[in-house]
Formats: structure tokens, C-alpha cells, sequence
């Protein structure tokens, strides 16, 4: 204990020897705070940056293939992450300083960010992703005419299928009505027939008129064939594809807003970190020219024979 009370002493001792080196040097950490603090105060504060973000979801066209019509994307939505930078590059460099950033985030789903030191990165934003929507509607628009004409042209089949069952089921009934009054006259006659000798020309004609209305019946249940498969395929396609506003691209939501204001800097901590740096370094330097002292002090008295009997 009485130890620890010497070192202490000592300790004390020697900052009250060196007391004014601690105190100039602990001042010069001051003055080098409060120089700090002047000059960021005389920079201009931090540029404050503005986020305006939207999810733009991708619409869909038709495509006609050999054998069915189907929905697809109007454009492909990793290609679109690429290009859409590049293709409103100009329309970015209008304002300086803004960035435009593309992110697919799901299925057809596209995040738009654009970064600029002004709130004029909505305004703008919002003219990116309108021109988007035209030039993608254009496209859908184009699509949906040659899906009209398509089903236009499927309508006129069905149309020309219809017409030919309704000829074919009148000749049928007409031919069928022939075979009937050729029967009741065969049957009526068949004496004078068989005197005449006949008989054998009538069957040619009877078995003639049967096989065509036999075939005629092959081409009307053929023709309700064809007549029900246009028929499924208009109904089937006009149900899948629906309205076409349906699969415009669209902004999903409303445009979203941030604001990012770096902090200044805390002149408080600033001034009070200069002093405690000079007050450490003052102490550091005072005890270590004491050391020194110390050192030559013995050295001294070794030279001179005496014994250091501390």
C-alpha cells in the first residue's frame, strides 16, 4: 500500500514538474480542434441524394405459331436490364449528376432506380417509365392486329364450313326424297319392270343415287368436324387472350420516394478528442523526459564512483 502511494507521488510529481509542457502541448490539440472544426465548417455541407424507385411489370403479346396462338413477354426481361440504361441514356443526361439502375426482382418484375442530387428524379423517373409503356404498347398493338386477322380468317372458315353443311343438307334431302319416290316406284311398277326387262338399269341408278348420298353424308359429318374444331379453337383463343389492356406493362404501385442527408460532422467531439490526443501525448512526452533524466542521472553517478544506493 505505502508502495503504491509513492508511485503515485510520484507520478504527481512529475506532471506538476513538467505542468506547463502539459498544459502547451494539451492547448495545441486545442487549437488544432478548434482549427478543424473552422475548416469543414467553411466547406460546403454534404450534397443530400435523392432515390426515386418503381416496379415496372413487363406485358405480354401474341405470337402465332405454325399450329396455336400463345402470350409471350413483349420483351424479354434480362435483356431489358441491359438495355433500358442505354436506350434512356439520353433522356438521364438532361439532369446532371442522375443514374438510372435496372433490377429484375421476379418473374417479369423490373425495379427502376434512378439517383440524382435533386427532386426532380420522380418527375423524370415517371417520363422514363411512360415512354417504357408506349413503345411496349405499340408492340402489343401490332401483335393484336395480326391476332384479329387471325381469328378473322378462322370466323371465315367457320363461316364457309357452315355454308357448305347447310348445301350439303339440302342436297341430302333432296336426294333422299329421289331415292323414296324412286323406291315407291319400283315398288308400284315392278311387274311393268320385269316385262320390260329393266330391272337391272333401275338398281344401277338406285345403288348411283344411294352412294352419293352416302358420300354426301361422309362430307357433311366431315364438315361438322372441321366446323366444331374452328369453332373450340376461336372459343378457346378469344378466352385465353382475353382483353389486351389486360397484359399491357404497367407501373406497379406508385413511385417511391428516399432521401439520404449525410451528417455533418459533430464539432464537439471534434474539439474534444483534439484535447484528450494532446493531453495523452503531453503526458507521454513529460514522463518519457523524465526517464531520459533519470537514466543520465545514474549514469553520472556511476561514473563518478559513487553508489546509487536508491
Amino acid at each position: 500500500m505505502e508502495e503504491n502511494v509513492v508511485e503515485l507521488i510520484d507520478y504527481l510529481r512529475v506532471i506538476w514538474k513538467r505542468k506547463r509542457l502539459i498544459v502547451v502541448v494539451t492547448l495545441v490539440g486545442l487549437v488544432v480542434g478548434v482549427g478543424v472544426v473552422i475548416n469543414s465548417r467553411s466547406k460546403p455541407p454534404p450534397a443530400t441524394t435523392y432515390y426515386a424507385s418503381a416496379h415496372i411489370k413487363i406485358g405480354k403479346k401474341v405470337a402465332l405459331g405454325s399450329a396455336d396462338v400463345h402470350l409471350v413477354p413483349v420483351e424479354d426481361s434480362n435483356i431489358l436490364v441491359k438495355i433500358i440504361p442505354l436506350k434512356y441514356e439520353e433522356k438521364v443526361r438532361e439532369t446532371l449528376g442522375y443514374h438510372l439502375d435496372v433490377k429484375q426482382v421476379g418473374d417479369s418484375i423490373l425495379k427502376l432506380t434512378l439517383v440524382g442530387p435533386e427532386k426532380g428524379v420522380g418527375r423524370v423517373l415517371k417520363e422514363i417509365i411512360d415512354m417504357l409503356i408506349g413503345e411496349h404498347r405499340e408492340k402489343s398493338e401490332f401483335s393484336a392486329v395480326a391476332y384479329e386477322s387471325f381469328i378473322k380468317k378462322l370466323k371465315a372458315d367457320a363461316k364457309m364450313f357452315q355454308e357448305n353443311i347447310d348445301i350439303l343438307e339440302v342436297s341430302i334431302k333432296e336426294m333422299k326424297i329421289k331415292e323414296n319416290n324412286f323406291m315407291e316406284y319400283m315398288n308400284t311398277g315392278e311387274e311393268e319392270i320385269q316385262e320390260e326387262e329393266n330391272i337391272g338399269d333401275l338398281s344401277v341408278v338406285w345403288n348411283m343415287l344411294y352412294l352419293k348420298t352416302i358420300d354426301k353424308e361422309i362430307d357433311l359429318s366431315r364438315s361438322r368436324r372441321d366446323l366444331r374444331d374452328i369453332q373450340w379453337q376461336i372459343l378457346v383463343y378469344q378466352t385465353t387472350i382475353g382483353s389486351f389492356e389486360d397484359y399491357n406493362t404497367r407501373m406497379s404501385g406508385k413511385i417511391r420516394f428516399k432521401v439520404v442527408t449525410p451528417k455533418g460532422r459533430d464539432t464537439t467531439n471534434t474539439i474534444t478528442v483534439a484535447v484528450v490526443a494532446g493531453l495523452i501525448i503531453s503526458l507521454s512526452i513529460a514522463f518519457l523526459m523524465e526517464y531520459i533524466e533519470e537514466s543520465k542521472s545514474k549514469l553520472k553517478r556511476k561514473g563518478n564512483g559513487k553508489v546509487d544506493l536508491a
